[in-house]
């Protein structure tokens, strides 16, 4: 689960490359539905409209490299190539409610280590309200604030804050970059530790 904020967009400079080149990707899948309420037909239909998608929008399961900047004890994955110009949020909303979808926003560490990996959800309701937000600086981007319910009340959010950024071209709403902000001891305990419980 995750929640939805707004915030001005700083350009990141000075990134550091990290050794191990970390990575971001987005992925369509069902929405959660409660157990008893599973098909079998329907899933069948959500994976259909899943492969069309990933078909359609090259963005969809395709790794983006992130470089790494730290900074005053936090550490910030920022992406090094910014969408291409298919990903229309509009025509997204439109099929994620059609076939009840969601998407997952992976941050995956330099780790074959699951556990390791950041994943936080981007619901239809969440693109929705992004795209009637306004503008209010005329700079044709707006961004989401992504963080896990858990971490809703934390001034150091153990899994972090996603920031997603789309922007407005014509009148319509296009993917534009990700960036992912966590404290370096979060981080190192994620990445170095993925069996360990983090207790603050």
């Amino acid at each position: 689960m995750s929640y939805i904020r707004t915030r001005k967009v700083v350009k990141v400079a000075n990134l550091i490359p990290h050794k191990d080149s970390p990575n971001f990707f987005m992925e369509m899948a069902p929405a959660m539905i409660p157990t008893h309420a599973f098909d079998q037909t329907y899933w069948n239909v959500q994976m259909d409209a899943i492969s069309q998608m990933q078909n359609k929008y090259s963005d969809l399961n395709r790794l983006y490299p992130l470089q790494i900047e730290n900074s005053h004890g936090n550490r910030k994955y920022s992406q090094t190539q910014a969408f291409s110009h298919i990903c229309d949020v509009e025509h997204m909303v439109e099929c994620m409610h059609r076939y009840n979808l969601t998407m997952r926003l992976n941050i995956k560490r330099p780790s074959e280590h699951a556990a390791t990996h950041t994943c936080m959800e981007l619901s239809k309701d969440h693109l929705v309200r992004l795209i009637g937000e306004n503008d209010s600086e005329n700079s044709n981007v707006k961004t989401i604030q992504l963080r896990a319910k858990a971490d809703a009340e934390k001034a150091m959010p153990t899994n972090g804050d996603l920031f997603f950024t789309i922007r407005t071209e014509n009148g319509k709403h296009f993917f534009q970059h990700v960036d992912y902000e966590i404290s370096e001891h979060c981080d190192d305990i994620l990445l170095n530790n993925a069996d360990t419980t983090m207790k603050f």
